[in-house]
Formats: C-alpha cells, sequence, structure tokens
C-alpha cells in the first residue's frame, strides 16, 4: 500500500508539466519551489493561432492521451494489477490538472521534530465552475491506490492536495482571501525574478535557491551526523553556492512560435560553480567559421582547465586525499604518455567551441557534424595530440600484435594535413586551421570544414535566418547560441521520427492495444508548421539568461538524423526479442542495488538513533524499511501474507530469508569507507557477480571471483 500511493504521489508531481504565474497570488511568499500552469483549457488566443495548435490538429495526438494511454492502464493490469493501478492513477488525477490551472507549491520542510521532519508541499487546483467534479474524480483515483490522503475544497472553488499534512496556515488563508496574507505574487524578489523573462502565460517554475540551501544547512545540523554535515558545508562553500539566489523560467506563445525564458540571478563577482557558467560573449571570429549553408549550430564557451580546478577544489571538500589521486593520475599520464595533460594539453584548448551540420560538409547529419574550438596555443595543442597519437599507435600495436592493425594515421586533403584513427564505421579525425582545431567523424568533414576556413567564404553571420533569429532573441553579445534551419533539415529527418514513432507505436499495437495514426502528421502538413529554431545565453552583472524560440515544443527533433539505416533499425528490432532477457536480468541487478543502497540509508538512520549499527537486518524495521527490500527479484521468494502486519514476524522471517548478507553487526561508522557492509548471496544473478554495500553507502557490481575474494579477506579479519 505504502509503495503504491508514493507512486501515485510521484505520478501527480511528474503529471505537471516541469517548467503563468497561474495562481501565484494562492501561494504563500514562503515558497521555496513554485510550478505554475494555466491548464490545457485556458490556452488563450494565442493558441489558436500557433503552430502547436496546427499540428495537434493535424495529428492523432489527442487520441493518444483519451484513447491509447487508458487502454495501456488497462492492459497492464491484466499482467500486473498493481502496476495498472498505479498508471490508472497517475492517469486519472493528470487529466484535471492539466485541463485546469494549477500550481505546485514547496514551502520548505519543518524541522520542528527532531527525527520526523515533514515537507510543506501543496497542489493547487482552480476548479472553475466544476470544482466538485475536479475534487471527485482526484479523490476517486486516490481511493484506488490507497493513499493514506485526499483533495479537499476551499473557498468552493480550489481543489487543494495537501500530500497528508495540514495545510500551511498562510496557503489555506490565501485560498479564502488573496488579501488575508502575504503571497508570492507579491513578493519584490519573485516579481523581479519573473520580470526578467520575457515568455509569457502557460508555465512558470521558480526557485528560491537561497532559501533552498538555508534549508538543506538547517536540515543537515538537525538531522545528519556530524561528518555528513561538515561535507555539506564543505562542498556548499567550495562551489560558493550562496552565491545563487533565484531562478527563474516561463514559457509561453510568442507569436506563432513557442518560447521559453530562464533567468538565474547569481550576481557578479561571481565564485565556484557561477564562476564557471560565466563567460564572455562569443566572437565573430568562431562564428566565421561556420558556412552560410548550416543546417544547424551550436556554440558557447566551455573551460576545460577550470573545470579540473573546479574538480579538485570540490573534491578536497568531500575528501582532501582526492585531489592527491587526480594529481598522481595526471603525473601518471605525463610519464606514459608524455604529455602534460592539464598543461600543454587542457589549458591549449580555447575556451570557445562551435559545433555544426552544414551541406557544404556533409549533410545535417549527425555522422556529418563538426566539432571546432578556438585555441589558446594552436602549436603546442597540435604537438600534444601528436604526441598522444604516437602513444595510441605504440599502445594499440602492442595490445593486438601482428594480425589486426589499428592505428592513427595522416592524409593531405586540399593542402590541410588530416589526422584519422583507421577503424571501421568512422574515423575520428582532426586538424589545425588557422589557430582553429577542426574534428570530425570522418576526414572528408574536416577536410570541408578546413576549406572554408582557409577560404573565408560566406559565414553564417550572412545568413539572414540566423541573423534575425539571434535579433529575435535580444541577444546583442550572446555567450551561447543555437541555431536550426528546420524548413530545410525537416525533409531529409521525417522518414526517422516516423520511424521511431511507429516502432513505439507498433509495440502497442502487437499487445493488443490499438495505437493512432498519424501521431506524427503527414510531411506536407507538417512542412506548413515549420520554422526556424534557435535560442541564446547571455549574461549581466545581476545574472545569466536564456532565450529559446521553435515552431512548437520538441520540434529541434527534427534538426537533426541518426544517421541509422532502415537496415540498421531492422536488425535492431530484430535484437529487441532475445535483448529482452538480458535486459530483465541487468534489471534485477539494478534493483538488488537499489535494495543495498536502502539498506545502508537504514543503516544510517539506526546509527543516529541508537548509536550503533543494528546486530541483524531484521532491526532496520525500526527504520520503516520494506520487506521486499531484503529480497533478490532473481529469488523468486514471497514474503508469507500471515506476517504482513507484524514486525516481530517480519524480522525473523527477513533474518532467515534475506537475499543479502550482512557484516556490520559488529562494525561502526567511523571504520574505513571501503569495508563490506553487505552482500548479496554469491548464487543470485546465475553466479556472474554481486552486488556489494559498502561502510560509505556505495553500492558496487562485483565479478564473481573478485567478490569472494574481497569478503574472504574481510571475514577472515
Amino acid at each position: 500500500m505504502l509503495r503504491r500511493f508514493i507512486f501515485a504521489a510521484l505520478g501527480i508531481l511528474f503529471a505537471v508539466p516541469a517548467i503563468g504565474q497561474v495562481l501565484a497570488d494562492r501561494v504563500p511568499a514562503d515558497a521555496i519551489v513554485y510550478v505554475g500552469w494555466a491548464g490545457a483549457d485556458e490556452m488563450g488566443p494565442a493558441y489558436a493561432k500557433s503552430h502547436l495548435a496546427a499540428l495537434i490538429a493535424d495529428s492523432a495526438m489527442p487520441k493518444v492521451f483519451s484513447d491509447l494511454l487508458p487502454a495501456l492502464a488497462k492492459r497492464i493490469g491484466k499482467e500486473d494489477a498493481e502496476a495498472g493501478e498505479i498508471f490508472g492513477t497517475i492517469l486519472a488525477v493528470a487529466d484535471p490538472l492539466w485541463r485546469r490551472p494549477c500550481a505546485f507549491y514547496f514551502g520548505g520542510v519543518d524541522f520542528a521534530n527532531k527525527g520526523s521532519p515533514m515537507p510543506r508541499v501543496a497542489f493547487v487546483c482552480d476548479g472553475g465552475n466544476k470544482p466538485q467534479d475536479v475534487l471527485k474524480a482526484i479523490n476517486d483515483a486516490l481511493a484506488k491506490a490507497n493513499a493514506p490522503f485526499k483533495a479537499e475544497l476551499r473557498a468552493d472553488r480550489f481543489v487543494v492536495l495537501g500530500m497528508g499534512m495540514p495545510l500551511p496556515a498562510d496557503l489555506a488563508k490565501l485560498l479564502s482571501d488573496p488579501a488575508s496574507a502575504a503571497s508570492l505574487a507579491k513578493d519584490p524578489a519573485f516579481v523581479e525574478s519573473i520580470r526578467k523573462t520575457r515568455a509569457g502565460g502557460m508555465l512558470t517554475f521558480y526557485c528560491n535557491f537561497e532559501s533552498l540551501v538555508k534549508m538543506v544547512d538547517q536540515g543537515m545540523a538537525q538531522e545528519a551526523p556530524p561528518p555528513i554535515n561538515q561535507t555539506w558545508q564543505n562542498i556548499r562553500k567550495s562551489l560558493a553556492l550562496d552565491g545563487i539566489k533565484r531562478i527563474a523560467a516561463t514559457a509561453g506563445f510568442d507569436g506563432a512560435d513557442w518560447a521559453l525564458d530562464a533567468y538565474v540571478e547569481a550576481p557578479a563577482p561571481r565564485q565556484g560553480l557561477a564562476a564557471l557558467a560565466d563567460s564572455k560573449p562569443l566572437s565573430d571570429a568562431s562564428l566565421k567559421t561556420v558556412p552560410k549553408s548550416v543546417c544547424w549550430v551550436a556554440a558557447g564557451q566551455f573551460d576545460l582547465a577550470k573545470l579540473v580546478g573546479v574538480i579538485r577544489t570540490v573534491s578536497a571538500a568531500i575528501d582532501p586525499s582526492i585531489p592527491r589521486d587526480i594529481d598522481r593520475f595526471l603525473a601518471e599520464g605525463k610519464t606514459t604518455t608524455g604529455v602534460d595533460i592539464e598543461k600543454d594539453l587542457l589549458q591549449s584548448f580555447g575556451n570557445e567551441w562551435v559545433i555544426y551540420a552544414s551541406d557544404t560538409t556533409g549533410g545535417p547529419g549527425m555522422m556529418a557534424l563538426t566539432i571546432l574550438n578556438k585555441a589558446n596555443d594552436p602549436a603546442k595543442l597540435k604537438s600534444s595530440l601528436e604526441a598522444l597519437q604516437t602513444w595510441v599507435n605504440t599502445l594499440l600495436q602492442k595490445e593486438l600484435g601482428k594480425d589486426i592493425t589499428i592505428r592513427t594515421r595522416t592524409v593531405k586533403i586540399g593542402g590541410d594535413e588530416i589526422h584519422y584513427l583507421a577503424i571501421p564505421v568512422v574515423a575520428p579525425a582532426w586538424t589545425i586551421k588557422d589557430g582553429f582545431l577542426v574534428a570530425g567523424l570522418y576526414p572528408q568533414t574536416v577536410a570541408s570544414a578546413a576549406g572554408h576556413i582557409g577560404a573565408k567564404g560566406p559565414s553564417i553571420l550572412d545568413n539572414p535566418a540566423f541573423v534575425q533569429m539571434i535579433k529575435r532573441l535580444g541577444a546583442d553579445k550572446p555567450t551561447s547560441i543555437a541555431f536550426y534551419d528546420l524548413p530545410r533539415t525537416t525533409p531529409s529527418t521525417y522518414g526517422e521520427v516516423v520511424f521511431m514513432a511507429r516502432l513505439l507505436l507498433g509495440l502497442s499495437d502487437m499487445f493488443g492495444v490499438p495505437a493512432p495514426e498519424p501521431v506524427v502528421p503527414p510531411l506536407d502538413k507538417l512542412m506548413r508548421h515549420m520554422a526556424t529554431a534557435g535560442s541564446a545565453s547571455w549574461s549581466d552583472d545581476k545574472g545569466f539568461y536564456i532565450k529559446s524560440v521553435s515552431p512548437f515544443p520538441l520540434a529541434e527533433m527534427f534538426a537533426t538524423q541518426s544517421n541509422m539505416s532502415m537496415v540498421q533499425y531492422g536488425v535492431m528490432a530484430g535484437m529487441m526479442v532475445p535483448a529482452m532477457g538480458a535486459s530483465k536480468e541487468r534489471a534485477e541487478r539494478v534493483k538488488c542495488a537499489s535494495n543495498l543502497r536502502q539498506i545502508g540509508q537504514g543503516v544510517m538512520l539506526y546509527q543516529n538513533d541508537n548509536k550503533k549499527y543494528p546486530t541483524t537486518l531484521g532491526d532496520l524495521f525500526e527504520t520503516d524499511l520494506n520487506a521486499e527490500v531484503f529480497l533478490c527479484p532473481d529469488s523468486g521468494k514471497a514474503i508469507p501474507a500471515d506476517i504482513a502486519r507484524d514486525k516481530k514476524k517480519y524480522a525473523e522471517w527477513v533474518n532467515a530469508n534475506s537475499d543479502y548478507v550482512y557484516l556490520g553487526a559488529t562494525m561502526k561508522a567511523a571504520d574505513p569507507a571501503e569495508r563490506i557492509l553487505a552482500y548479496e548471496k554469491l548464487e543470485n544473478h546465475n553466479g556472474e557477480g554481486v552486488n556489494i554495500l559498502y561502510n560509505d553507502g556505495h553500492v558496487e557490481w562485483m565479478m564473481q571471483e573478485g567478490a569472494k575474494k574481497a569478503i574472504e579477506e574481510q571475514t577472515k579479519k
């Protein structure tokens, strides 16, 4: 029962779109997270004139939600009643929340009762003229799932789901009278954050990141053991999380298109995580490397050398020995390859990166992509890559022997020296041209891209559609951009999108649930709704900004092909049935790993309350772990029905039948992290290997022989 209502609650959460300001006047000003959705029945006049409305009218997509998904829930229920019930509950609750204006509110966690923190969470749905119908639909679904909470009606209009908790006092007041308490809509910080975004109306996401960090501080100080609290404080300080204040995102219709705006308040000067994202505007020099005939392009800034520094800082906050391990690894790399990875290689890369596909370099597919980097030190970068190339050749020859030859080679194309790895299917290649590293999956695409740089031909800066898009986005000095010429790329990518849609819908048909067609409109109709798409980001002293525009959500999937042929897809489909067995085995391994992680968390909670580790696994029922956590799904064991409500019998049964061996009876939290706390019985998973839980709470999969040796070494001590 517990698992069912948790799944139902999660389904409710994720049924609401994850990204306007709907009901913000009914949400308390202390909201740490707020999500507002205007409702599918409240799309407004802009929707009727949008590409999205036209696309939906030309497709069978509405039937996916009205017919296909409910039918799938019934079909799933025939095989697994509980899973079908969960799926059906999610659909039943999602329908009114999807159609009506609603808001999600998270006001933090109440730590008043030590050991029992209570989150302040609520969903608010505006029931409009039929609030009782909305209330009944939600409560009927929750009752069917045996959820220990239900929705209630407030102010004869608002359907509120408090997730089993009393509603926060301010929220209850605001539902009756928006002037009775401080609301989010009147909070200056919220208003300013939303004002920084420009897309309107349909969706809003807001996070008071500053308050979120303070909440975690409080929770760690009160609920976590001192070592974990100290680790958190070190991480928070090293990442300078205090420098990030608020995050806001809004989405809605911009003319006929769909637009998304986001703003991250992170005032200058920036340190830590915010400093890593801080960058200068893209240079024209980098953009001029992209041909005017570009099909799609993305460009931005990323400092590899700075990233290593951040990794050092954060890892030192977790464990002071990790930076020494990193330095030792880099030193060994220098000895082995002859290249100082950090100084000679990473610092030679520039911050500006470009990736694109163009008709003049190979077409729109991902296999014809080109990657460029405006190098800090082109000569040093070239010599470092050549040294690594020599090392790779030596290593491969040593490992493969005389019968098989895999090596990097060099060829001159159009006067440019192209280095490539001579292997089947792809031949990763690179060259240095006029200060730019040019890389791709084939020598031909690299040669074409280098030729464009050398010829200084017309670039994307001369492309009217691109120039117009950047102007529309309002990005005078963008730090990153993306551009998709969808009217050009869609005809060549359409077949692949239809194929993937039919692959999924066909599986539904095969299992007796008729799938509607066409989910993807015919090409001639789809092309009427296609327009260019793009995004840009920039920053100022107050924070970071992102804006994107596309004809409809997810339209960018028509920008690129994966270049997999229909033959390859057929082979892939033919492999699906035998692969299901292997997938099932991997899924069971993953489930066992999850079980062991939960056991580890249970041990930590038990130790926190009792100042010692539990003597047996059965003792963990004090932490409310479910008995199923102690069973491998591969074992086929079932928990006897007569012990379902008796924790003592539960514990005795688990100690006698658990599929996991517990070694923690004589251990303590201060013991080394690498000590084994628990492991699967060695016969699990056909004897191939087992999951092992270590004293620091992490779980690793280990092959049988290695696991036996590690367990024997510890149990002998």
